[in-house]
Order: C-alpha cells, then sequence, then structure tokens
C-alpha cells in the first residue's frame, strides 16, 4: 500500500494523482512503512 507524501491519503492502485488533495503521485512512491522518521 502506498500514500500520497503530501497529506499522507491512501492511495488507489495505479494512481496517477492523490483523489484526496490532487498530488501528482510518480511512480515509486515509497510504501507508507519506509517513511518512519527519525528523531
Amino acid at each position: 500500500m502506498t500514500y500520497c507524501p503530501k497529506c499522507g491519503a491512501e492511495l488507489r492502485p495505479n494512481a496517477k494523482f492523490c483523489h484526496t488533495c490532487g498530488t501528482e503521485v510518480r511512480a515509486g512512491i515509497v510504501p507508507h512503512e519506509a517513511k518512519i522518521e527519525e528523531r
């Protein structure tokens, strides 16, 4: 599963744009699990 890098909404399979905020989604977006930030 992948998520929008701008708003965090779950992306539909093969989406080219986020259905929530309209941000263009490029192929190869990192899955949510890999986006954990260290503080």
